[in-house]
């Protein structure tokens, strides 16, 4: 959901006019009923891929490339999910994508204690931010599995 050279140049080449203008519409599927997951295909994407969920979660909230919070936004800039949108999309929205939600994706009685703690709140920082937060502790099936 960036202006990369991948989305810029191939995919508006391969897609032409209007499909092209039509990419990375995630406020239109989300006021359409639909669901939103954030994830990746890292390392077989394009121009932009990491397997970090903060960059996945900065990327959909600014619609620009990390780093270069200065330069343009993917068109159009309201499309952009707020950072409560992309962190849903990458818990729950990952979770239902993977048929899971039942098992992993939030924190309820009954599913997995997986979670992960961030020395910031990503819901009070600047969204340029976001990619710059550090895991404090990672959890997984209700054990500690890292702790800085």
């Amino acid at each position: 959901m960036s202006p990369d050279p991948d989305t810029m140049q191939n995919m508006v080449a391969r897609y032409g006019p209007p499909r092209a203008d039509l990419l990375y519409r995630p406020q239109d599927v989300l006021r359409s009923g639909g669901r939103i997951s954030l994830g990746t295909d890292w390392p077989a994407a394009g121009y932009f891929s990491t397997y970090k969920p903060l960059d996945a979660i900065q990327t959909g909230v600014t619609r620009q490339l990390i780093g270069q919070q200065g330069d343009a936004v993917l068109a159009p800039a309201e499309q952009r999910l707020s950072v409560a949108e992309a962190l849903h999309a990458n818990t729950m929205g990952a979770a239902y994508q993977l048929r899971m939600d039942d098992k992993v994706g939030s924190l309820e009685v009954g599913k997995l204690a997986d979670m992960i703690v961030l020395d910031r709140n990503l819901l009070e920082i600047e969204p340029g931010d976001i990619s710059q937060a550090k895991v404090s502790m990672t959890m997984m099936n209700g054990q500690i599995r890292h702790e800085a």
